[in-house]
């Protein structure tokens, strides 16, 4: 074998796995506790994902990452901690849509406080003006947060989002739909699917926390092992 890496188990504090590969993954090895788990022959198995039954530890999955290109290994549902691909990693990528909601708040709080103050006065400009302000701290907040790890706030800014996307899609119903309310009605749409897709990552990675205090990561690869 031309590499190793340990892989902490996360649920199993000062446990890990050894996976053992040829270059090119043509050959990976796997072992705990100096037992041989399996013995996986083909770079396109792990592609595909591989799931073994262990005695054990239960349920093991790898899978062969694309971008960078890694083996990633589950253990019992929880990711180890040196994965390439790990929920609080992958939900970090959500960030940027909370800075884009944000700065579009920005703008919403200028043109709303412009227009209604000329249109219906000053008391409704400040009631708009004041919700728009709350959201770019709940967007900014929530950015800046789920950069820093902390997934519970993924909650915090979809949540917002979508109370107003409801408030919003309800009162298109009632008044009536013309272009350009049915093109924001879409936006607000792609945007909901895309906080979907990151929900699993949010919901996982808060499962994750109660136990990565517990365990020190190792991310040591060794070339030339044999």
């Amino acid at each position: 074998m031309d590499f190793q890496k340990k892989y902490p188990l996360l649920q199993f504090p000062n446990e890990h796995i050894v996976i053992q590969w040829e270059r090119g993954y043509k050959r990976v090895n796997l072992s705990y506790n100096d037992r041989v788990i399996s013995k996986i022959q083909g770079a396109g198995k792990l592609m595909k994902g591989v799931k073994l039954n262990d005695p054990e530890l239960g349920v093991i999955e790898l899978k062969l990452s694309e971008k960078p290109i890694a083996i990633n290994l589950i253990v019992g549902g929880y990711h180890s901690p040196v994965n390439v691909s790990y929920p609080t990693k992958e939900l970090k990528s959500a960030s940027p849509i909370f800075w884009v909601l944000s700065a579009m708040s920005i703008l919403g709080a200028i043109y709303e406080g412009v227009s209604l103050s000329q249109w219906y006065g000053a008391f409704l400009a400040i009631i708009v003006t004041f919700v728009n302000i709350l959201s770019i701290a709940i967007y900014t907040s929530t950015a800046i947060l789920i950069q820093r790890g902390y997934s519970w706030a993924f909650f915090m800014g979809a949540s917002w989002y979508s109370l107003f996307t409801l408030y919003y899609l309800s009162d298109l119903f009632l008044s009536g739909i013309y272009l350009d309310t049915f093109f924001i009605a879409a936006i607000r749409i792609v945007v909901t699917f895309m906080f979907a897709y990151y929900f699993k990552y949010a919901t996982a990675s808060i499962r994750h926390k109660k136990y990565e205090r517990a365990i020190k990561s190792s991310n040591e690869v060794l070339d030339n092992f044999f």
